[in-house]
């Protein structure tokens, strides 16, 4: 019996790495790994929201971002994060929570 391998959510700093890689398909899997990180993000801040929590994060209306201007937004969140005490950069911690992070620092909720 094979031993079954175990994925893991890839981190910030592989996504930036896959983008900056210049390979066409990984650049492209980079920008819809962003992406989607950014769609579930707010997704659970529209349903904290929902269920009378303050939201993760208040973008401004109608805004609507791509996958290069979160990757930028990325970026500067991994500069603006180096590792401190006990807390990782932003480039080794979960794309997911990264994304989640970048956009709580980007646009914060004045409630």
């Amino acid at each position: 019996m094979a031993t079954p391998q175990v994925q893991t959510e890839p981190t910030a700093g592989d996504i930036l790495d896959a983008y900056d890689s210049g390979d066409k398909d990984r650049m492209a899997a980079a920008l819809v790994i962003v992406e989607a990180s950014y769609d579930g993000a707010s997704w659970a801040s529209f349903v904290n929201e929902s269920y009378g929590f303050k939201p993760l994060f208040c973008p401004p209306k109608g805004i609507a971002l791509t996958g290069r201007q979160l990757l930028v937004m990325l970026r500067r969140s991994a500069k603006d994060h180096p590792a401190h005490d006990d807390v990782p950069p932003t480039e080794a911690i979960p794309m997911g929570l990264a994304v989640t992070m970048m956009a709580i620092d980007a646009f914060p909720c004045e409630h």
